[in-house]
C-alpha cells in the first residue's frame, strides 16, 4: 500500500557556493508532504544536495525508481523520512528495515523488533535476517532458538550475512 506522500525540495537561495557553506550548514531542504503534516529534511552536504536536485523532477513525476535512489541520501538525514520514500515506491519491506534500524540505533530494540518482523512478513532478505539475528539474541523479544533459525535459514537463500550469522550463533 502506497502513502503517497507529495515530495518537494525547498533549495537555500541560489549564489552561495556549497563549498562556502561548509559541512553542517543548511544547503537546502527536502520536504515530503504526509496526510499528517509536513516533514522537513536539511540537507547539509553538496554532493547530497546536488544529487536530490537532479532526481527531484523524476521524483514528482511519480518515478518509483528515483524515489528508490533519493532514499539512501535522505536516509543520512533522517532516515524515517526515507521510510517514507520507500513505501511511496512500494517497497514496504525495506522500508520496515529502515525504520528497524533507526529504532536499533536509538535504542528502541522492541519497536526495532517489530519493525524487521513486518519486513520479514513482506519477504524482505533483509528483514528476515535482522529478525533472525533479534531472535538469536533476545533482543527486543524473548530469545527463540527455533524462530531465528527458522529465519536465518530463510534469509541465507539470498543474503550471505545469513549464512554467517547461522554459524555465529550455532544454529546449523
Amino acid at each position: 500500500m502506497k502513502n503517497n506522500s507529495k515530495i518537494g525540495l525547498v533549495m537555500q537561495p541560489s549564489g552561495v557556493s556549497g563549498k562556502a557553506f561548509g559541512k553542517g550548514v543548511v544547503i537546502g531542504r527536502f520536504v515530503i508532504n504526509e496526510s499528517d503534516g509536513e516533514k522537513e529534511v536539511e540537507i547539509t552536504d553538496i554532493q547530497d544536495g546536488l544529487a536530490v536536485e537532479e532526481l527531484m523532477p523524476r521524483v514528482q513525476r511519480g518515478d518509483e525508481d528515483a524515489l528508490r535512489q533519493l532514499a539512501p541520501i535522505i536516509q543520512k538525514y533522517d532516515p524515517l523520512a526515507a521510510a517514507t520514500l520507500l513505501t511511496d515506491a512500494g517497497d514496504l519491506g525495506e522500508a520496515w528495515v529502515v525504520t528497524g534500524d533507526y529504532w536499533d540505533e536509538v535504542g528502541q530494540e522492541a519497536d526495532a523488533f517489530k519493525a524487521y518482523k513486518e519486513s520479514a512478513k513482506y519477504g524482505y532478505p533483509c528483514g528476515k535476517c535482522k529478525l533472525g539475528c533479534y531472535c538469536a539474541l533476545g533482543k527486543g523479544c524473548k530469545k527463540n532458538v527455533r524462530l531465528a533459525k527458522k529465519w536465518l535459514e530463510e534469509a541465507a537463500q539470498v543474503c550471505p550475512d545469513a549464512e554467517k550469522y547461522l554459524d555465529q550463533y550455532g544454529l546449523r
